[in-house]
C-alpha cells in the first residue's frame, strides 16, 4: 500500500490515486500563495512544502541507537501516533471534531 496508503487507512479518509509532476505542484503551489496574498487566507500548498515532498525522508537509527539507547518502533504505531497528534492539534484536513 505504501507509505501514503497507509496513512490515509489510519486516518479513515481515501488514499490519493493520481500522481501529480513536482513541476505543475509548484506552478500549483506559487498560484495558492498569490491567491493567499489577494484573499488574506493562509495558503494550503506553499512551494516550500512542495520541496519537502521531493525528498526522501527515510533516516538510519544506529547512531541513536548506538549512543542514545533509542527503540524505533514500527511505521503503522508511528504513524498511527501522529495522525491522532494532528487531530488533537487541529492542523489536520482530517481532524476529529468529537469532544
Amino acid at each position: 500500500a505504501g507509505f501514503l496508503g497507509l496513512a490515509a487507512a489510519l486516518a479513515g479518509v481515501e488514499a490519493p490515486r493520481r500522481r501529480i509532476p513536482f513541476a505543475v505542484l509548484g506552478v500549483a503551489a506559487r498560484l495558492e500563495v498569490a491567491r493567499a496574498r489577494l484573499t488574506g487566507r493562509a495558503p494550503s500548498l506553499t512551494p516550500g512544502m512542495v520541496e519537502c515532498y521531493r525528498h526522501h525522508w527515510a533516516f538510519a537509527d544506529r547512531r541513536a541507537r548506538e549512543e542514545l539507547g533509542h527503540r524505533g518502533r514500527l511505521l503503522e504505531e508511528g504513524l498511527a501516533e501522529t495522525v491522532a497528534w494532528l487531530r488533537r492539534g487541529g492542523i489536520s484536513p482530517f481532524r476529529d471534531d468529537t469532544p
